[in-house]
């Protein structure tokens, strides 16, 4: 069974205690000048903060009990909100160093220069690039490559979809992997309402991403939920809280819909992580110039660095993130995975 769904406080409450001695620690105002610029200038050397750190604070605050496109930049929800059911996703996420950052960062930079030099009159609607490394408080965001379509899971589907998703990735055996990234390009999400600026994943057979995918897509798909990148359609409704399998019985058409998703396909053209949106269809001069040979060979350039390390898959439902580790190969080799 997964660990229960829990929601996560939006602030930590620190006690008194704590700032009495934050209070203790002040340096005395009738002291030298000296002594407190010299223990200013003593080096910072905190440790990092724990991967689980981000899953705890992984949503924002809600500001609004309504979707209101003006509190996010004028982006509006793909699926709306409805009471009892939770907002789903699963993906891998990717925290790029300060180094991979600032390269993407220059890349971005370029684009905004290529779209503003040229500007036109039938440009001028064009809202711009918007940045998904950084948030408005310039504090870094992590990247994502999506396994999942958005679904909305009905309250008693939580629980059977994680042990479900939880236990095939298990059994999928896939080992933590790396990924490194060839091209950037343009896509548009499914409503047509937002387009991103997306790096594309080397095609590596055994990077285990088409697997992953797989194993979320049959997750979906036994739940009455579309599956990513693939035509496969759910073809009769799915009782809350039970999967397609569980609620059953074997007939024809249960004997059709298997071999659908029983065959892992190559989706290596479809990966993506997004590094920018626009509202706004991007115009030619940005299309021209993410195809230019100008960013291809600044990409060429960071390419032996721009790569992403995976070595969990993440859960969300509502609020809740729950990180799946990849099988390691010292439990594979002490058979803990099922063949």
């Amino acid at each position: 069974m997964s660990p229960p769904l829990r929601s996560t406080p939006a602030l930590v409450n620190y006690s008194d205690s704590d700032s009495d001695s934050e209070t203790e620690a002040l340096p005395d105002s009738t002291g030298s000048k000296s002594n407190s610029l010299s223990a200013n200038t003593k080096p910072c050397s905190l440790p990092p903060l724990p991967a689980k750190f981000h899953d705890l604070y992984a949503s924002t605050v809600r500001t609004s009990t309504v979707d209101d496109p003006a509190l996010h930049s004028g982006r509006k929800r793909a699926t709306p909100h409805v009471e009892g059911r939770w907002p789903t996703h699963v993906f891998l996420e990717w925290y790029p160093t300060s180094v991979q950052r600032d390269c993407l960062t220059r890349l971005i930079s370029t684009l905004r220069y290529a779209e503003e030099s040229s500007r036109t009159t039938a440009d001028k609607a064009f809202s711009g690039i918007k940045s998904l490394l950084t948030s408005d408080l310039h504090a870094p965001l992590p990247l994502h490559v999506s396994l999942s379509r958005s679904l909305s899971l009905a309250t008693e589907q939580r629980e059977p979809f994680a042990d479900r998703l939880i236990e095939s990735i298990k059994r999928s055996a896939v080992r933590p992997f790396t990924t490194s990234f060839v091209s950037m390009d343009w896509v548009a999400n499914h409503e047509g309402t937002r387009w991103f600026l997306v790096l594309r994943p080397s095609a590596l057979p055994a990077n285990g991403l088409n697997r992953l995918l797989h194993v979320a897509n049959e997750t979906a798909f036994e739940f009455g939920y579309p599956p990513l990148y693939t035509k496969a359609e759910p073809s009769s409704p799915v009782v809350p809280g039970r999967s397609r399998d569980a609620m059953r019985k074997p007939n024809h058409l249960t004997q059709r819909r298997a071999p659908e998703m029983k065959r892992p396909e190559d989706q290596s053209a479809h990966f993506h992580v997004s590094v920018a949106w626009t509202l706004e269809e991007p115009p030619s001069a940005i299309v021209a110039a993410t195809a230019s040979e100008t960013v291809a060979f600044a990409l060429a350039q960071i390419q032996a660095s721009l790569h992403a390390d995976f070595a969990s898959v993440k859960l969300k439902i509502g609020n809740t993130v729950t990180d799946v580790p990849l099988v390691s190969h010292a439990e594979e080799s002490r058979g803990l995975v099922d063949a």
